[in-house]
C-alpha cells in the first residue's frame, strides 16, 4: 500500500479531529434537562389547550430559577401565544398581556437593555433599542406579536401603544438584515394597519403583509389580518368578500400534521367572522 506523505496524513488527522468535534453531541444543561421533563410531562394532559396550559405554566416556574435562559422566555411566549389562538377570543387579551409582559423580561436578559430601560422609566426610546443585539431578536419577535395582538383585542384606546411597537418593530427590521423573517413584515403591517386611515400607511401596510405572507406561503395568519386591516381602513367591498371565502378553498392546511395546523383554524374561523362583519356593513 502506498505510504502517504507527512504533510497529507497531517491533514488527514487534522479532517478527523475537526470531523470528531462536530460529531460531539451537545450537552443538555440543567435548564434544558428540566424543560425536557416538562416537555414529557405535558403529553399526559388530556387535550392541547391543556398541554399549553401546562407548558405555559411550568415555564414560567423554570425561568424563576433560570432567569438567564433566553430560549426559555421563547418557549413560554410560543405557548402563551399558541394558547391564547386555542382559545379564541375567550381571555385571549389577558394571555397577549402576559406574554407582553414576558417578552419585555427576555429583552431584559440583555444588561444594557436593561440600564437603558430603568433610566427612561420603562419607556421604549430610540437610543435604549441601540442597545438590542442580533441574539435579541427572538424576545423582540415574541414581544411584537404579544403586544400587537393585545393592541388588536382592546382596540382604539390601546392605539398609544403604536408609537413604541413602531420602534420596536424598526429595530427588529434592522437586527434581522439581511434576511428578515415573515414575522418582521407582518409586524411591520399590522401596526401600519391598526393605526389612523390613511393611504400611504395603507400602501406601506399592504407592502408588508405582502413580503409576510410570500415568506410564510403555507400560513392564513398574514392573508387574513390583511383583509381585517382593510375593514379597519374603511374598505369594505364584494371584492374583499370574494377574497375572504377564498382562502377557504384548501389553500391553508388545517390538518394536524401541518406545522401551521392551529394558526390556520384561527385564522380561517376568523375569515368567517370577518364575512359576517362585511355582510353588515355592506347590508348597511
Amino acid at each position: 500500500m502506498r505510504r502517504l506523505q507527512p504533510l497529507k496524513t497531517a491533514k488527514v488527522y487534522l479532517s478527523l479531529l475537526l470531523l470528531g468535534c462536530s460529531a460531539s453531541k451537545h450537552v443538555p444543561s440543567e435548564a434544558e434537562h428540566a424543560y425536557a421533563k416538562v416537555r414529557q410531562a405535558s403529553t399526559s394532559e388530556a387535550g392541547n389547550k391543556e398541554r399549553l396550559r401546562f407548558l405555559a405554566k411550568e415555564s414560567a416556574v423554570l425561568l424563576r430559577q433560570h432567569p438567564d435562559e433566553r430560549w426559555l422566555y421563547q418557549r413560554g411566549m410560543e405557548s402563551i401565544y399558541s394558547l391564547a389562538y386555542a382559545e379564541g377570543a375567550f381571555d385571549a387579551a389577558e394571555l397577549y398581556a402576559q406574554g407582553r409582559e414576558l417578552g419585555r423580561a427576555c429583552l431584559r436578559v440583555n444588561g444594557a437593555w436593561l440600564v437603558m430601560e430603568v433610566l427612561s422609566g420603562g419607556r421604549i426610546t430610540a437610543s435604549g433599542l441601540r442597545r438590542l443585539e442580533p441574539r435579541d431578536l427572538p424576545c423582540l419577535r415574541g414581544l411584537l406579536q404579544h403586544w400587537i395582538r393585545w393592541v388588536e383585542a382592546h382596540g382604539a384606546a390601546a392605539t398609544i401603544d403604536l408609537r413604541p411597537l413602531r420602534l420596536l418593530a424598526a429595530r427588529g427590521m434592522e437586527l434581522a438584515q439581511p434576511q428578515t423573517d415573515w414575522v418582521d413584515h407582518w409586524a411591520m403591517a399590522m401596526i401600519l394597519s391598526l393605526g389612523p386611515p390613511s393611504e400611504e400607511e395603507f400602501e406601506n401596510a399592504e407592502f408588508h403583509f405582502e413580503r409576510a405572507m410570500a415568506l410564510s406561503p403555507g400560513l392564513a395568519t398574514s392573508a387574513v389580518d390583511r383583509l381585517a386591516g382593510h375593514i379597519r381602513q374603511g374598505k369594505a367591498s364584494a371584492a374583499l368578500q370574494r377574497e375572504l371565502r377564498n382562502l377557504g378553498r384548501g389553500q391553508y392546511s388545517v390538518n394536524e400534521s401541518s406545522p401551521w395546523a392551529l394558526q390556520n383554524q384561527r385564522a380561517l374561523k376568523r375569515a368567517i367572522e370577518l364575512l359576517a362583519q362585511l355582510r353588515e356593513e355592506i347590508d348597511d
